[in-house]
């Protein structure tokens, strides 16, 4: 994973952010109807932010790495 060029570090774990891409591609579910709260329970996050993580990996091209 690429680290972010800001030095900004992410309040939630990581994991759980590709756990919810995961899901996200397994499930062929929109966006924005992702589940959040299942994913990140302590934490107030958006599926936005889970987009946003997705796009930058992307065009980073860590998943073809994967």
């Amino acid at each position: 994973m690429p680290k972010a060029k800001r030095g900004y570090s992410s309040k939630v774990p990581m994991h759980c952010i590709i756990t919810a891409i995961l899901y996200k591609l397994k499930t062929g579910i929109q966006w924005r109807l992702l589940p959040i709260k299942d994913f990140f329970s302590a934490h107030e996050y958006s599926w936005n932010s889970v987009y946003h993580h997705y796009q930058k990996w992307s065009k980073a091209g860590v998943w073809e790495q994967i």
